[in-house]
């Protein structure tokens, strides 16, 4: 069931992409048409300062949406871990050149999903694991993150950034106690980190649209029985309001 809903998210993801990159090479005819009017009455100067202007907000908040998307590199537990997250971010320039903007970002997520696999010990001589699958739901905030972006000023902007943060779940995460390992537990409260990068493309009225690339990390940080650590190759979508 949660891996349906999440390959829907992925699908989602891609039908998104694939209607902005359609809409954007129309935009982008549009906007020559109406620069070379421009240069007719103004100049070249005038056109390139309302380009650079449209798409150098100061103030930014949005939404974004994201799920794992293969794990062939990762081992142990984040190999079959799946992960969906849903944000609301508010991001404000604190500096920017001609060429680089830096963004404090900061991001609160009302809906984390992980669907994981619960292995309890129930025999130690053979080793016989009682193996199920659980699905958690949480709640996050991720209040210390930065994000720079290159091409100041221009329509598509490559960005690289990262966040950190927590998530508070439901239930403990996982849960593998049984008669053998009592304390084998984690935590519902665990700290996220995550770095990536992506593209940031400018639309029209200061919104602008995002699609990016996050290696994102869940960790109780030794504070539970046990700590397993679920590592994500998160890919995500968003919209981004200007202001």
């Amino acid at each position: 069931m949660l891996h349906t809903f999440l390959s829907r998210n992925a699908a989602l993801c891609l039908l998104i992409l694939a209607f902005t990159f359609t809409f954007a090479p129309a935009q982008t005819s549009t906007d020559t048409i109406s620069k070379t009017s421009t240069e007719n009455v103004s100049g070249n100067t005038s056109a390139q300062a309302d380009e650079t202007t449209n798409y150098a907000p100061k103030r930014q908040l949005g939404f974004w949406g994201g799920t794992y998307t293969f794990h062939r590199d990762l081992a142990g537990a984040s190999a079959r871990a799946g992960f969906g997250i849903f944000s609301v971010r508010y991001s404000r320039t604190i500096n920017k050149s001609p060429r680089v903007r830096l963004k404090y970002t900061v991001d609160f997520a009302p809906l984390v999903i992980i669907n994981f696999r619960n292995e309890r010990l129930v025999q130690e001589t053979p080793r016989v694991l009682d193996v199920e699958r659980d699905t958690a739901f949480g709640i996050g905030a991720s209040p210390f993150g930065l994000q720079a972006n290159f091409r100041n000023g221009k329509k598509v902007q490559p960005f690289v950034g990262g966040s950190l943060g927590v998530i508070l779940f439901n239930k403990p995460v996982p849960d593998r106690r049984s008669p053998l390992e009592p304390n084998a537990i984690g935590k519902k409260l665990n700290f996220t980190g995550d770095v990536g990068g992506g593209v940031e493309i400018g639309l029209k009225n200061n919104k602008s649209f995002l699609i990016g690339y996050k290696y994102h990390h869940i960790s109780n940080a030794y504070r539970g029985g046990i700590n397993v650590g679920y590592n994500t190759n998160l890919v995500w979508a968003g919209l981004n309001f200007g202001g």
